[in-house]
């Protein structure tokens, strides 16, 4: 699995070096009050995005594997529709939930509008690991140019935003594979009307996951203000960018035959280690990254981000192996479970204790809805077990 998956872990290692660069520079251009615009951006564009995926990421490598070309085809479909009305709720929530910085988040829609294009877990599915790989370099490439010429040139600080919202589309360009027969739906209504009804349960399920992690700087943004949101995003990364290697994982698996399964555990964790390290190490070099501008960094926030990877890493071990086995009921539910007491979490700090919401509060809510959904799934487990003895 790794040899045939190790242009995802190099590409994946190279954009979270090169994203480190970007953010470095982004931060001395933009201070503490434009990376927390940027951090919004980025989890705002996560959740139009997994709204856009349709769940299809999940397990469309399954349909691919089983020649269900004619599903991919119209999933694809409901992807372009559903990225289309995703743009369009961004442009929404820029405008009523964040209307004071909603002339720097409306940069993002490109990368929302052209999601459907994205279609890197197809890649994979069709074993062409390294063409993934080397689109997510180019993106990550394109990003950083902008980002270099802002701090180089001396150009507005939103221009970084610009151009990192630019890259994603450009590259879904150049890699969009042309003539392929899953591209061609053969009915407009009758299939897509089966595959909404089939797939919503995944789709919720996915979006469910996404908004949960997206939640930390999307409310903080508005409660504490774009300089806090800024100090807590440039933590954050840490875990977003390092802990991108575990969802590599997840799609290396997904498209793969269920007697392949035995060995996702360990290989989540053993992935996850650089997390676990980067993190640990963060005091020795995010000074270097991020000195200056209003940023420093908070060392009572090692503990919150050592355990948003601990749980989001068995998250994904044991709410994932829900799909292995095509418990999408179960999926779905449990995750709307953890974003509701999550949600709930935020909603009751707001009214009695705005005051007291801080960055590591803030992750302390993520991960305590996160312990919840775990105990949930570890009875679920063990009242499986019991079932098949």
């Amino acid at each position: 699995m790794f040899k045939k998956g190790m242009w995802l872990y190099a590409a994946r290692g190279l954009a979270m070096g090169a994203g480190l660069l970007s953010q470095l520079m982004l931060a001395r251009v933009g201070g503490a009050e434009g990376y927390g615009v940027f951090s919004a951006m980025m989890g705002l564009i996560l959740l139009a995005n997994g709204f856009a995926d349709f769940g299809v990421p999940l397990n469309g490598p399954r349909f691919f594997l089983a020649k269900e070309l004619q599903w991919i085809a119209e999933a694809q479909s409901m992807r372009r529709t559903f990225s289309l009305l995703s743009g369009f709720l961004y442009l929404l929530a820029c405008w009523f939930l964040y209307r004071e910085y909603a002339h720097l988040l409306v940069f993002g829609l490109p990368l929302v509008l052209f999601h459907f294009m994205q279609i890197d877990w197809l890649l994979r599915a069709q074993q062409k690991h390294m063409l993934s790989a080397w689109r997510q370099m180019l993106q990550t490439a394109l990003g950083l140019l902008a980002v270099a010429s802002v701090f180089f040139f001396s150009l507005p600080w939103w221009f970084a935003l610009v151009g990192i919202s630019l890259a994603g589309p450009i590259t879904y360009f150049i890699f969009w594979p042309t003539g392929e027969q899953w591209r061609k739906p053969a009915s407009r209504w009758l299939p897509k009307a089966t595959i909404m009804r089939d797939q919503s349960k995944v789709f919720i399920g996915q979006l469910a996951h996404q908004a949960t992690y997206a939640l930390p700087t999307l409310l903080f943004l508005p409660l504490a203000g774009a300089a806090a949101n800024g100090q807590l995003g440039s933590h954050y990364l840490l875990f977003t960018s390092l802990g991108g290697f575990s969802l590599i994982t997840l799609d290396l698996f997904m498209a793969r035959q269920n007697n392949q399964m035995k060995n996702y555990a360990r290989s989540m964790w053993l992935v996850s280690l650089p997390a676990f390290l980067g993190i640990l190490l963060g005091e020795w070099y995010y000074p270097l990254l991020f000195s200056g501008r209003g940023l420093s960094w908070n060392q009572d926030l090692l503990i919150p981000l050592l355990a948003v990877v601990g749980v989001h890493t068995a998250r994904l071990i044991y709410l994932n192996s829900l799909l292995f086995t095509g418990a999408w009921n179960t999926y779905r539910n449990l995750s709307l479970q953890a974003l509701g007491i999550h949600l709930a979490a935020w909603v009751l700090m707001a009214i009695f204790a705005r005051s007291s919401i801080t960055g590591p509060m803030a992750l302390y809510l993520l991960v305590a809805s996160e312990g919840v959904l775990l105990i949930r799934l570890f009875f679920h487990h063990k009242r499986k077990m019991r079932t098949h003895v």
